[in-house]
Protein backbone atom coordinates (compact mmCIF):
# COMPACT_ATOMS: atom_id res chain seq x y z
CA UNK A 1 0.00 0.00 0.00
CA UNK A 2 1.22 3.24 -0.83
CA UNK A 3 -0.48 5.92 1.32
CA UNK A 4 0.96 9.26 2.51
CA UNK A 5 -0.31 11.68 4.96
CA UNK A 6 1.75 14.99 5.63
CA UNK A 7 0.87 18.08 7.80
CA UNK A 8 3.28 21.44 7.01
CA UNK A 9 3.11 24.95 5.67
CA UNK A 10 3.36 26.03 2.17
CA UNK A 11 7.22 27.06 1.76
CA UNK A 12 6.00 29.63 -1.16
CA UNK A 13 3.19 30.56 -3.40
CA UNK A 14 2.03 27.82 -5.93
CA UNK A 15 3.32 26.85 -9.37
CA UNK A 16 0.37 26.21 -11.47
CA UNK A 17 0.29 25.38 -15.02
CA UNK A 18 -1.05 22.71 -17.63
CA UNK A 19 0.23 20.01 -19.70
CA UNK A 20 0.21 20.07 -23.51
CA UNK A 21 -3.02 18.36 -23.34
CA UNK A 22 -4.71 21.18 -21.70
CA UNK A 23 -4.55 19.49 -17.60
CA UNK A 24 -4.21 21.78 -14.91
CA UNK A 25 -1.51 20.36 -12.67
CA UNK A 26 0.65 22.83 -9.24
CA UNK A 27 3.94 21.73 -7.39
CA UNK A 28 4.54 23.46 -4.34
CA UNK A 29 6.55 22.40 -1.19
CA UNK A 30 5.47 21.93 2.58
CA UNK A 31 7.74 22.54 5.24
CA UNK A 32 7.20 19.19 7.55
CA UNK A 33 8.60 18.92 10.96
CA UNK A 34 9.92 15.70 12.28
CA UNK A 35 8.17 14.53 15.45
CA UNK A 36 10.91 12.31 17.27
CA UNK A 37 14.66 12.73 17.87
CA UNK A 38 16.50 16.04 16.93
CA UNK A 39 13.95 19.09 15.88
CA UNK A 40 14.39 18.78 12.22
CA UNK A 41 12.08 19.87 9.16
CA UNK A 42 11.47 18.10 5.90
CA UNK A 43 10.58 20.07 2.58
CA UNK A 44 8.24 17.61 0.79
CA UNK A 45 7.59 18.12 -2.82
CA UNK A 46 4.25 17.92 -3.73
CA UNK A 47 1.98 17.90 -7.33
CA UNK A 48 -2.08 18.52 -7.35
CA UNK A 49 -3.94 17.61 -10.54
CA UNK A 50 -7.26 19.40 -11.96
CA UNK A 51 -9.57 19.83 -8.95
CA UNK A 52 -7.17 19.89 -6.34
CA UNK A 53 -4.79 22.51 -8.38
CA UNK A 54 -7.68 24.51 -8.71
CA UNK A 55 -8.16 24.73 -4.78
CA UNK A 56 -4.54 25.32 -4.29
CA UNK A 57 -4.16 27.54 -6.82
CA UNK A 58 -6.94 29.78 -5.47
CA UNK A 59 -6.77 29.46 -2.03
CA UNK A 60 -3.44 28.87 -0.33
CA UNK A 61 -0.38 30.64 -0.60
CA UNK A 62 3.12 31.05 1.17
CA UNK A 63 2.82 30.08 5.02
CA UNK A 64 -0.90 28.22 4.78
CA UNK A 65 -0.83 25.19 7.41
CA UNK A 66 -2.68 22.05 5.25
CA UNK A 67 -2.67 18.56 5.54
CA UNK A 68 -2.03 16.51 2.32
CA UNK A 69 -3.15 12.90 1.57
CA UNK A 70 -1.81 11.15 -1.73
CA UNK A 71 0.62 8.70 -2.80
CA UNK A 72 4.81 8.60 -3.31
CA UNK A 73 5.48 8.65 -6.88
CA UNK A 74 8.54 8.49 -8.79
CA UNK A 75 9.38 10.15 -12.60
CA UNK A 76 12.19 9.46 -14.70
CA UNK A 77 12.76 12.27 -17.49
CA UNK A 78 16.45 13.45 -19.81
CA UNK A 79 17.62 16.39 -18.74
CA UNK A 80 19.32 19.06 -21.48
CA UNK A 81 22.49 17.38 -20.72
CA UNK A 82 20.53 13.68 -21.89
CA UNK A 83 20.88 12.37 -18.21
CA UNK A 84 18.17 10.86 -17.03
CA UNK A 85 16.77 12.30 -13.75
CA UNK A 86 14.81 10.80 -11.35
CA UNK A 87 12.12 13.36 -9.43
CA UNK A 88 10.40 11.82 -6.13
CA UNK A 89 7.42 13.52 -4.95
CA UNK A 90 4.03 13.39 -2.97
CA UNK A 91 0.86 12.75 -5.73
CA UNK A 92 -1.90 14.89 -3.68
CA UNK A 93 -5.35 12.65 -4.07
CA UNK A 94 -6.83 15.49 -1.65
CA UNK A 95 -5.39 19.02 -0.23
CA UNK A 96 -7.13 20.37 2.65
CA UNK A 97 -6.40 23.56 4.32
CA UNK A 98 -6.14 23.86 7.84
CA UNK A 99 -6.97 27.58 8.90
CA UNK A 100 -9.36 29.61 8.50
CA UNK A 101 -9.86 32.76 7.14
CA UNK A 102 -9.59 34.72 10.36
CA UNK A 103 -6.30 32.91 11.31
CA UNK A 104 -5.23 33.77 7.73
CA UNK A 105 -5.54 36.83 7.81
CA UNK A 106 -4.02 37.17 10.97
CA UNK A 107 -1.04 35.49 9.91
CA UNK A 108 -0.88 37.37 6.30
CA UNK A 109 -1.48 40.45 8.26
CA UNK A 110 0.40 40.39 11.26
CA UNK A 111 3.54 40.26 8.84
CA UNK A 112 2.41 43.01 7.05
CA UNK A 113 1.84 44.79 10.95
CA UNK A 114 5.17 43.74 11.75
CA UNK A 115 7.18 44.92 9.04
CA UNK A 116 5.18 48.25 9.39
CA UNK A 117 6.22 48.42 12.66
CA UNK A 118 9.64 47.75 12.21
CA UNK A 119 9.90 50.26 9.49
CA UNK A 120 8.21 52.72 12.01
CA UNK A 121 10.47 51.82 14.59
CA UNK A 122 13.40 52.05 11.94
CA UNK A 123 12.59 55.75 10.96
CA UNK A 124 11.95 56.77 14.69
CA UNK A 125 15.74 55.61 15.36
CA UNK A 126 16.96 57.81 12.37
CA UNK A 127 14.94 60.88 13.90
CA UNK A 128 16.46 60.10 17.64
CA UNK A 129 19.86 59.64 15.77
CA UNK A 130 19.83 62.77 13.39
CA UNK A 131 18.64 64.53 16.86
CA UNK A 132 21.48 63.44 18.73
CA UNK A 133 23.80 64.27 15.91
CA UNK A 134 22.25 68.08 15.86
CA UNK A 135 22.56 68.41 19.89
CA UNK A 136 26.29 67.19 19.80
CA UNK A 137 27.09 69.92 17.07
CA UNK A 138 25.30 72.65 18.87
CA UNK A 139 27.43 71.56 22.09
CA UNK A 140 30.30 71.72 19.93
CA UNK A 141 29.63 75.75 20.14
CA UNK A 142 29.68 76.02 23.82
CA UNK A 143 32.68 76.38 25.87
CA UNK A 144 32.64 73.98 28.09
CA UNK A 145 35.70 75.04 30.22
CA UNK A 146 33.41 78.21 31.97
CA UNK A 147 33.49 78.29 35.33
CA UNK A 148 30.53 78.72 36.76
Amino acid sequence: MNKVMLVGRFVRDPETQQTTSGIKYTRFTIAVDRQFGENQTDFIPVVAWRNQADFVDSYLKKGALVSVEGRFTSSTYQNQENQNVTRYEVTADRVEGLESKAQTEARTGNETVQNSAMATQEMKFAKEQEADRKEVESQQDVPWDLDL
